[in-house]
């Protein structure tokens, strides 16, 4: 299994920064909150689950000791080794399950995906935060108009951020498939 280690970030009033790519252990998945934020391209196999997120909300968590939430601008909710994924209306419960189940969803802006509410069990979740990543207290809004203090996302980054969930796929597969 490869290293999670402490991300470097850089700080200034608002915001964080990541330098580099980094991976972040999550685990208590309360930390996140994903009912405001927006994905696409989810990629799944029997090993591993990747879900591109922008707004990620996080608290609670080494990145935001919070309890007020904080919003990524460009994330990825990963999970290894995964023993159950529903999708929308099957979803199941937590009783009697000694893996617990973690909830996701968002709004999908996959016009071709009927996704709206994932359900899954896995052995290890962790975050990936791609170079130049933004932890914010404001959120970041996909559309040009805002209705409150928001951050705006150009619609070419986040083309190309969900055009990019492929490659750190493989990368992460790989990743996964040397650690056995």
């Amino acid at each position: 299994m490869p290293d999670i280690k402490e991300p470097e970030i850089e700080s200034n009033k608002r915001n964080y920064i990541t330098k580099k790519m980094e991976k972040v252990k999550l685990i208590n998945l309360d930390e996140l909150d994903s009912s405001e934020s927006n994905f696409k391209n989810i990629i799944f196999s029997d090993k591993l689950f990747i879900a591109p997120y922008t707004n990620l909300g996080i608290s609670e968590h080494e990145l935001n000791p919070s309890d007020r939430l904080m919003f990524f601008n460009f994330c990825y909710v990963c999970a290894r080794n995964v023993s159950l994924l529903n999708v929308n209306e099957n979803l199941t419960s937590n009783i009697l399950n000694s893996i617990p189940s973690v909830y996701l969803g968002g709004i999908n802006l996959d016009a071709q995906s009927f996704i709206i509410e994932i359900e899954i069990r896995a052995e290890e979740f962790y975050l990936l935060i791609p170079e130049n990543g933004i932890l914010s207290e404001y959120m970041w809004s996909v559309d040009t108009i805002a209705y409150c203090k928001t951050n705006i996302l150009a619609k070419k980054d986040i083309d190309c951020f969900f055009k990019n969930t492929v490659d750190v796929f493989y990368k992460e597969y790989q990743e996964c498939i040397n650690s056995i």
